[in-house]
């Protein structure tokens, strides 16, 4: 007999000697093949599933020859296993050619079947292997439990192999004397029970002359061994079968893959993109696009509230944070002098307080925006400022973002005790800044300050929240954080959303020029303040000088004091400038020649200067007499003051303490 195997399914085939050379088909995928010359085939695992296994020749008689006619009846042999007749032949050249010369897609249309069938076979198949893996693993663990018990019954009646009970007992002792040992017992039990596997397996089959007494336990422990093997017979077959044969099958298992990948995507595509136009709840900035497209528009007032969702403190941070900035200025050791925050009101436009950029010229301000992408991450200077309103205590700058603005209200009714949430950049020890961190509270009262209205918060609030958005339950700002009670914890006041709209529209009505002088006079009033603070530490540092000379004992003394004290001052004096001087000489060049500023400022912003210059000289020059010291000091205080006084009037600033004060 030849054994052999298809060349397409690998089920395995077998045929007398003498026909060797002759055409047969195949009983599975009816592919017609030649029989090849004796060529013994060795019983592979995809043989044992293919066809049942052969019993041994001493045992039964080999099976019976191959049919010259075809017997589609036998499970061995198969239909059409004999020589092809001459119809079959003429019938397959037929189907051959018909195959050959009909369209490709007819020809793809005619695998489909085939497509399904591979594809579902050899899907059900892997998972049938690792079922079958699974119960091995199972039967694998009750079989080693019942070998466990007949070998412990086996070592305590001293049967089997004397050499194993011997080690039994060496790893029993051990384990006695390492039971205070940690991590050592386990490992001599498993090496025990593996003995005791050991000992108990040649039993199984040697008979019950070998194990007497051991019956019950011997016969479960078979049972279990039987149950193994006949299993690993199986998990065999399964292994064999588990993967296509061919390449013709791998394509149609792939193709039928692909089909179903395709099918979920699209399905999973349009479920979703159905889920999304029919239920997604509306964003409150799609609605006042669309109130403000309308073709009679008559103004935001007609949005109703009510009518949009409410959004939980995580959907509104999540929505709305990367529209919010922070925003800093530093001196040239990259120190901060100042921060706060800001948010877009329109495209490109940022709304902020305007004592966030008090102490800052326009051109040293940093914006960034923490939570946006990489680019807006990083910082970027203002481009102009638009707008500012000292006593409303508003500012709108244009920066250079393309982020989207967020979703302002057009008007607010006061409702107390509705929860709100702050998105701000609070400052933290050590100079720490907390990067659009957020707050939940309460709007608790309405109340007003120097003839301004503003909401009092129940909320946490510190410095560095001042200029950020404060949000309703529907997303939209219903105001900007201005201050805090430095007295009361939680208690934050903002500015109401009717002010903000108010000044925006100012904002954004504003001409190139107009900005332009917007920035001219807010860059002088900066250059005041800073001159003010910085006389204002000057003459501090002088009175501090002459203090310690006047209260020095003896006259050596006192010229070491005067050495000592001029050192310190000058000290002193260089890290003040440092923080609040660097950049106001250059930047008085450049605003000092502006025209829009009226020739008074001018002229008084230059006196004040030449001022400070005086100052700053005589706080470090050498003198012998105190009280000239001090009368010179006194002279150039009040100078400073008699310049800065009506200069204060013409920037319309607000009264600053006196020199005499400490700063």
């Amino acid at each position: 007999m030849i054994r052999f195997s298809c060349p397409g399914c690998k089920m395995v085939l077998q045929a007398p000697a003498d026909r060797t050379g002759a055409t047969v088909k195949c009983p599975r995928c009816h592919m017609l093949m030649r029989v090849p010359a004796a060529l013994a085939v060795a019983p592979s695992a995809s043989a044992t599933l293919a066809a049942p296994s052969l019993p041994a020749a001493t045992s039964s008689p080999a099976p019976p020859p191959l049919a010259e006619t075809s017997d589609r009846s036998s499970p061995l042999v198969g239909p059409g296993l004999g020589p092809p007749s001459a119809a079959e032949t003429e019938g397959s050249k037929a189907a051959t050619t018909g195959s050959a010369g009909r369209p490709w897609w007819r020809r793809l249309l005619g695998e489909i079947p085939a497509i399904g069938r591979a594809t579902a076979v050899h899907t059900v198949r892997p998972l049938a292997y690792l079922v079958a893996r699974l119960k091995q693993r199972s039967l694998a663990r009750q079989a080693e439990a019942a070998c466990l018990v007949l070998g412990q019954q086996m070592y305590e009646q001293k049967l089997g192999e004397e050499k194993l009970r011997a080690e039994i007992q060496a790893l029993g002792e051990r384990i006695h004397s390492a039971q205070a040992v940690k991590g050592q017992t386990k490992d001599l039990v498993a090496q025990r029970h593996e003995l005791l596997v050991r000992l108990a397996r040649p039993a199984l089959w040697a008979g019950p002359a070998l194990a007497p007494g051991l019956k019950a336990n011997l016969e479960k422990a078979r049972q279990a061994e039987s149950r193994l093997h006949a299993h690993g017979e199986r998990l065999a077959q399964a292994r064999a079968v588990m993967w296509p044969g061919g390449l013709a099958e791998w394509g149609r298992v792939m193709a039928g893959y692909a089909v179903v990948v395709a099918g979920l995507g699209l399905g999973g595509g349009a479920w979703w993109w159905l889920g999304t136009t029919a239920t997604q709840a509306p964003d409150p900035s799609d609605a006042v696009a669309e109130v403000s497209k309308a073709p009679s528009d008559p103004g935001p007032e007609t949005l109703d509230p009510d009518k949009l969702p409410d959004l939980r403190t995580q959907d509104i941070a999540a929505r709305y944070e990367k529209s919010i900035a922070l925003i800093r200025f530093r001196d040239s050791n990259g120190r901060d002098l100042g921060f706060g925050t800001g948010f877009l009101v329109r495209d490109g436009v940022l709304a902020t307080n305007a004592h966030v950029i008090k102490m800052s010229m326009v051109d040293s301000l940093e914006i960034s925006f923490p939570s946006a992408g990489e680019a807006d991450r990083q910082p970027r200077k203002a481009k102009a400022l638009l707008y500012e309103d000292k006593k409303r205590d508003l500012a709108f700058l244009s920066v250079d973002t393309n982020l989207p603005a967020l979703v302002i209200a057009p008007s607010y009714k006061f409702v107390r005790g509705q929860e709100v949430t702050v998105i701000g950049n609070p400052g933290s020890f050590n100079a720490l800044v907390l990067e659009n961190a957020v707050s939940k509270g309460v709007m608790s009262s309405q109340t007003k300050h120097q003839d301004q209205d503003f909401y009092q918060l129940n909320i946490a609030v510190n410095p560095g929240n001042s200029g950020g958005p404060v949000f309703d339950s529907k997303g939209r700002v219903i105001g900007v954080i201005t201050m805090k009670s430095v007295f009361q914890e939680s208690m934050g006041f903002c500015v109401p959303c009717k002010d903000l709209n108010e000044h925006m529209a100012k904002a954004l009505a504003q001409t190139p020029e107009d900005a332009r002088k917007a920035k001219a006079q807010h860059d002088t009033e900066v250059i005041y303040r800073r001159l003010l603070w910085a006389s204002r530490i000057c003459s501090q540092l002088m009175r501090q000088r002459s203090f310690v000379i006047r209260n020095t004992p003896t006259p050596a003394a006192r010229k070491q004091a005067i050495v000592n004290t001029k050192v310190q001052a000058q000290k002193n004096l260089d890290e003040m400038e440092k923080r609040l001087l660097e950049d106001v000489r250059s930047a008085w060049n450049r605003v000092g020649q502006d025209t829009s500023l009226s020739e008074e400022v001018r002229t008084k912003m230059r006196s004040m200067l030449d001022t400070y210059e005086d100052m700053r000289k005589h706080l470090v020059s050498d003198f012998e007499l105190v009280a000239a010291y001090e009368r010179q000091a006194q002279e150039l205080t009040d100078r400073m003051r008699r310049y800065a006084e009506p200069l204060r009037t013409l920037l319309h600033e607000e009264e600053e303490e006196e020199f005499d004060h400490e700063p």
